[in-house]
């Protein structure tokens, strides 16, 4: 019988070792995962270190009082009506409780105007007409008897239907409503109710608008200086 070489079969491995190369494994795996969480959880840290906004703390600011505005009209003299009120109106101007002339015009107070409020622009040319400025006039008050409406008082006063106007306006003087109509020339009418009677006050201005080198005021001047007058205005009984 021929020899013949013997193949020898490698020894398997022992169960100790194979619980050994198992743990390895498994550590490694474990290692794997740690490293992995660590590094995502590092990621998000850092991610949201990078967009959260920082905290501001916000401080309410202190509150200033306003500086008041100078009053144009501190200097101004007053006007106290024998009818229980009182206006302030500009040092240059001048009180009429008589007729007057200025220039080549003779001005008349009639009855039912207990005064009127006279400013003339200065320096005017000779053209032998009406002055150039403004005139107020304070009419005596009338009683209300038949209690007619604020509206419907011009109606009846100045028959405000038969005369051409450009605005009727609600205003507030003295803390009352009162009513002010505007018409096509300048003539502005105010009417203040007050204890049964109507108190009336016209402003008047005559002036023009061709000589801007005279620089004399316009009719929207007269008028917002007409709003300043009636926001002195008030009842002293």
């Amino acid at each position: 019988m021929d020899n013949q070489p013997t193949q020898s079969t490698p020894p398997l491995p022992s169960s100790a070792n194979s619980s050994k190369t198992f743990l390895i494994i498994l550590g490694t795996i474990a290692l794997m995962v740690i490293s992995g969480a660590a590094g995502y959880f590092l990621g998000v840290n850092k991610q949201s270190q990078i967009y959260q906004p920082p905290t501001t703390t916000y401080t309410t600011p202190p509150t200033s009082t306003p500086t008041p505005m100078s009053d144009e009209t501190a200097n101004w003299k007053t006007y106290k009506s024998k009818y229980g009120y009182s206006l302030n109106y500009p040092s240059n101007w001048s009180v009429k409780t008589e007729n007057w002339k200025e220039g080549a015009i003779q001005y008349e107070i009639s009855s039912d105007i207990e005064a009127e409020l006279r400013y003339t622009e200065p320096n005017q040319p000779s053209h032998g007409g009406r002055p150039y400025g403004t005139t107020i006039m304070l009419r005596v008050p009338v009683s209300n008897n038949q209690n007619t409406s604020l509206q419907e008082w011009p109606k009846v006063k100045i028959r405000i239907n038969d005369i051409s106007y450009t605005k009727t306006e609600n205003l507030t003087i003295a803390g009352i409503k009162s009513i002010k109509i505007d018409y096509t020339w300048g003539t502005s009418f105010v009417f203040i109710p007050y204890k049964k009677n109507i108190y009336e006050i016209v402003n008047s201005p005559f002036t023009t608008e061709q000589s801007p080198s005279r620089n004399y005021k316009n009719l929207y001047d007269y008028d917002q200086l007409f709003r300043q007058i009636l926001s002195t205005f008030k009842f002293t009984q």
